[in-house]
């Protein structure tokens, strides 16, 4: 059985409030790669990573579809992958995860999503404890 991955709340930024922030090691369609860290949020369908992602992941508008999404403020166009990156937690290597993102103009900050980042791995907030856990299903 796989064992749960304890990760301490932090802030993105100095002065930010502390968030279930996760970093990953992201490989785009181009075959670069580099560490996104993002929150990890229940509340997200999917993998959203602000716009400028789009062009160092190697997404042109070949490999981005329009595509309207909802949030709290209402709702938005952004442009969905068609092609998977693949996405690891750097101390899990063991587990790829394929993401579609959905590139969002104006985002700032990347969220890791129910659909594809939490069918890999099963979350828990300790949000008293200011910490989360991340464990491979």
């Amino acid at each position: 059985m796989a064992q749960p991955f304890s990760i301490a709340y932090r802030a993105l930024v100095p002065g930010d409030i502390p968030r279930p922030i996760l970093g990953m090691q992201v490989t785009g369609i181009n075959g670069r790669s580099g560490i996104i860290f993002g929150i990890v949020d229940s509340g997200a369908d999917t993998s959203a990573f602000p716009f400028g992602y789009a062009s160092l992941m190697g997404y042109t508008a070949q490999t981005l579809t329009p595509e309207t999404y909802q949030q709290v403020g209402g709702t938005g166009t952004a442009f969905r992958a068609l092609t998977a990156s693949q996405a690891v937690v750097p101390e899990i290597p063991t587990v790829t995860v394929p993401i579609l993102p959905l590139l969002v103009q104006g985002a700032q900050t990347a969220l890791w999503g129910r659909m594809d980042f939490m069918t890999y791995f099963d979350v828990a907030i300790y949000e008293a404890e200011q910490r989360f856990t991340i464990t491979p299903r």
